[in-house]
């Protein structure tokens, strides 16, 4: 499937886009952080994977990703 090759160092566009985290909700959702030259080069690394036709894009730059430390530690716990 596409989403297990989406940061294949193989792929051309690697060096372009990346993923960083991927969220899998419910049903068809899923919300994934990148770290990319442009909303452009994410568009293409999902096409040359065959999952341009599947997906629908919304970039937004932020300086770094946010996450509250206090959850991250609830989840580190949990997995121990």
């Amino acid at each position: 499937m596409w989403v297990d090759r989406m940061n294949d160092p193989q792929n051309p566009f690697h060096e372009k886009a990346r993923v960083i985290q991927m969220f899998i909700g419910k049903a068809d959702f899923f919300f994934c952080n990148w770290c990319a030259e442009s909303e452009q080069a994410i568009i293409d690394k999902l096409d040359s994977l065959g999952a341009g036709e599947f997906v629908i894009t919304m970039a937004v730059k932020i300086k770094h990703p946010i996450a509250d430390p206090k959850e991250i530690q609830k989840m580190l716990t949990a997995l121990k």
